[in-house]
């Protein structure tokens, strides 16, 4: 994933926590993976997001949050469920 496309992830999720369009459940593995991400600035300027590698996760589940936001976010896709015919009982057959 590039630089700006996780600038553009961290941002919105930032932004849903801040006006609180997002909540998550009491578990304590998906709260510290969201805390785990760190933004730092490199000598040259450059802005990182990462996280530690720790047993079990790298952040994983902020990855996961980030891309389902920027999902919903996209354009609605629009579907329509397909009408299947029932399908006739085995002893029918």
């Amino acid at each position: 994933m590039t630089a700006p496309v996780k600038e553009s992830l961290a941002s919105r999720i930032l932004a849903v926590f801040q006006r609180g369009d997002v909540s998550i459940p009491d578990h304590r593995p998906l709260i510290d993976d969201l805390h785990s991400m760190q933004r730092t600035v490199t000598l040259s300027g450059n802005v990182r997001y990462a996280a530690p590698r720790e047993a079990g996760s790298h952040a994983d589940r902020w990855t996961a949050l980030a891309l389902a936001l920027h999902a919903a976010g996209s354009a609605p896709i629009e579907w329509t469920p397909i009408r299947r015919p029932p399908r006739p009982l085995a002893s029918a057959l």
